[in-house]
């Protein structure tokens, strides 16, 4: 647990490097997205979704996807560290219509870490590499924030030789959150295979 969460504190170190603290009533721990989030607040658009990838295998470190509700449509801009994007215009009523349906109950949800049952007690695993996932969604100034680690969703994993299970396997991959990343990451996924974002 501890080293977990020395793992975690390290990960948001980092990106401070580029960035600085996030502000709770902030859509990202970002500066350079912050600033554009409030070009658009001053153009009177109220609705936002922050998607944001980081991984340590690739050399971006981080991809972040800023979606807008722009007068019954939907824009979004592809951000990375040394990359400036075009904004593009998609269809994405569906994720929206999950979002906004399920932002209170999202509101309140807890991932709970990868735990493992030993001699009667829950205990927590920690993973050496991970792969982070989290969205932001801004809504009439209101920031609702999801994020978590791809192991916590794993049903089991190996330790000391051992297959292990995750006492919370099935708690975490019915939250409503979970849902919408993997929502976000599919279509996603689809306009990076599509090469919709042009540098």
């Amino acid at each position: 647990m501890k080293k977990f969460r020395m793992f975690l504190i390290v990960y948001f170190l980092l990106f401070n490097l580029f960035s600085f603290a996030q502000n709770e009533n902030e859509l990202s721990r970002h500066r350079h997205v912050n600033e554009f989030v409030q070009e658009l607040l001053s153009k009177k658009i109220d609705t936002f979704c922050d998607y944001e990838v980081f991984t340590e295998k690739t050399e971006a470190m981080y991809t972040q996807y800023l979606f807008w509700n722009d007068q019954g449509k939907t824009k979004v801009k592809k951000l990375e560290l040394n990359h400036n994007y075009s904004v593009i215009e998609i269809n994405a009523d569906e994720i929206w219509q999950y979002l906004l349906t399920n932002r209170e109950k999202i509101k309140t949800e807890d991932v709970k870490f990868f735990s493992i049952l030993k001699n009667g007690q829950i205990q927590d695993v920690i993973s050496q590499g991970n792969y982070f996932r989290e969205f932001n969604l801004l809504v009439n100034s209101e920031v609702i924030k999801f994020w978590t680690s791809s192991f916590d969703f794993q049903k089991n994993d190996r330790l000391d030789g051992k297959k292990v299970e995750n006492v919370y396997f099935e708690h975490n991959n019915n939250l409503k959150g979970k849902f919408a990343l993997d929502q976000l990451e599919n279509f996603l996924k689809k306009l990076e295979r599509q090469k919709a974002f042009k540098d």
